[in-house]
């Protein structure tokens, strides 16, 4: 799911990409850390994380944004896990005068109300809740017979005008199916 956000702002001409994940010690938060740090190795990208916990007030979390987007050195791309805290960066990025998607690309890793109805609207993974469940269900059941079942992972990223630079890379899909 990372990797497929990740290539898609590559195919954007991200150069710096900024994970923002959670605190909690649990695996959405692990496992997206581990996919970011291993798609910077893959691309031979400097990686550059932080963490914006995801029981932070809006000021407390534009305390984490505001530097980060204020530094001459700032990421040209903004992966944040949480999707309300997204749209907060969308915000800050447009009181200090950068323009979304040109100087700053942004992403989260949900789907949700807070990323389709934020100005502009937000980039995000699609995670599927009714498809996944759906899969879950198939692997129980499978697994109960004792049959083999495969499993497959629905999300989809949404790109959305946080993220609308033209493409390069030979980049033509609207919406990227997730690969890990």
């Amino acid at each position: 799911m990372v990797t497929a956000l990740l290539e898609h702002l590559r195919g954007r001409r991200a150069r710096s990409v900024t994970l923002l994940s959670g605190t909690e010690d649990n695996a959405w938060n692990r496992r997206s850390r581990e996919a970011y740090l291993a798609w910077c190795e893959l691309r031979g990208c400097t990686p550059r994380t932080g963490k914006l916990g995801e029981g932070l007030d809006r000021d407390d979390a534009a305390a984490v944004l505001l530097p980060l987007l204020a530094d001459p050195e700032r990421p040209d791309a903004l992966i944040v896990a949480s999707s309300n805290f997204a749209a907060l960066a969308a915000e800050i990025a447009a009181a200090q005068g950068l323009r979304v998607p040109d100087d700053l690309m942004i992403a989260s890793l949900t789907d949700t109300e807070h990323t389709r109805s934020a100005s502009p609207p937000i980039t995000a993974m699609d995670l599927s809740h009714e498809r996944l469940a759906e899969h879950a269900v198939e692997l129980m059941l499978a697994r109960l017979a004792g049959t083999e079942a495969v499993c497959t992972r629905p999300d989809q990223c949404r790109p959305r005008s946080t993220t609308s630079r033209n493409r390069a890379l030979g980049e033509v899909a609207d919406v990227v199916p997730s690969r890990g």
